[in-house]
């Protein structure tokens, strides 16, 4: 039996990828034939031929949820190729290469355990897409801050995700903000008491905060010992902040992945 594999890309907009594509890469997809497929068709997945290598590229909600290598681009002249996916706006992030490194002695990410006490916290929660979580935070903190009126918050900004946040699942999503005990409620923001608990937690930099990116940080601290250990928390896994992200530098630590344990 003779048969041909090539790799299958997933994009969330196949249509925006077939753009994306174009303008980054400089390829058109093309039919099983080999021709031109024509600009207003309109397919659920696309086929691409580079000259040495055919692969496809289909819609998929989990598209950008995978943190293994899914393609290689190969070169004879790295630096060239390197500077034009620039200029094309591609941003190149690194990350250790698995099996180059003792994995019993330098993990990427070191879990540890703490302990947190019960605290009151201002909260904003709702229901939101990906993309509108930068713009949520945004308010939220502006929210917060004029809440305070001059005041030091008693605790760092936290975002809890209660539920997934991506470019299909809506949450919700919580912003908290240490307070006083006496901080009263508005009709914007909310007043708690956060109980105290025991967390599993990771520290992580800039540059392992961004999406997809973020992602191995929470499977590290869902998957570890100490999570398996005391699972079925009633809290949900959030991001313990410990800077701004426009004031650090990328290897510079902005904020804990932490699971609450019981």
């Amino acid at each position: 039996m003779e048969y041909t594999i090539h790799p299958e890309l997933p994009a969330v907009d196949i249509q925006r990828a077939r753009a994306w594509y174009k303008a980054t890469l400089g390829l058109d997809p093309v039919t099983v034939d080999g021709e031109p497929v024509p600009a207003d068709a309109d397919d659920d997945e696309l086929l691409y031929d580079t000259g040495t290598a055919t692969f496809g590229v289909y819609q998929s909600r989990h598209a950008g949820n995978n943190l293994a290598t899914a393609a290689r681009l190969v070169t004879d002249d790295f630096d060239a190729a390197h500077a034009e996916l620039l200029a094309n706006g591609v941003i190149f992030e690194e990350y250790p290469i698995e099996g180059n490194f003792d994995k019993d002695e330098h993990s990427m990410f070191t879990i540890h355990t703490r302990h947190v006490p019960s605290q009151r916290v201002m909260s904003i929660q709702r229901r939101l897409y990906g993309s509108e979580t930068d713009a949520f935070v945004t308010e939220a903190k502006a929210a917060f801050a004029a809440q305070l009126d001059g005041l030091e918050p008693a605790g760092p900004f936290t975002l809890v995700f209660h539920g997934i946040v991506d470019a299909d699942n809506d949450g919700p999503i919580e912003a908290m903000l240490g307070c006083s005990n006496e901080m009263q409620p508005t009709e914007l923001i909310g007043v708690h008491t956060e109980p105290a608990h025991d967390e599993a937690y990771t520290i992580i930099t800039k540059a392992q905060w961004g999406f997809p990116a973020i992602l191995a940080a929470y499977d590290a601290v869902a998957c570890s010992p100490e999570s398996a250990a005391r699972p079925g928390s009633p809290l949900s896994c959030r991001e313990v902040y410990l800077a701004e992200p426009d004031e650090i530098n990328n290897d510079e630590f902005i904020c804990d992945i932490a699971f609450p344990l019981t």
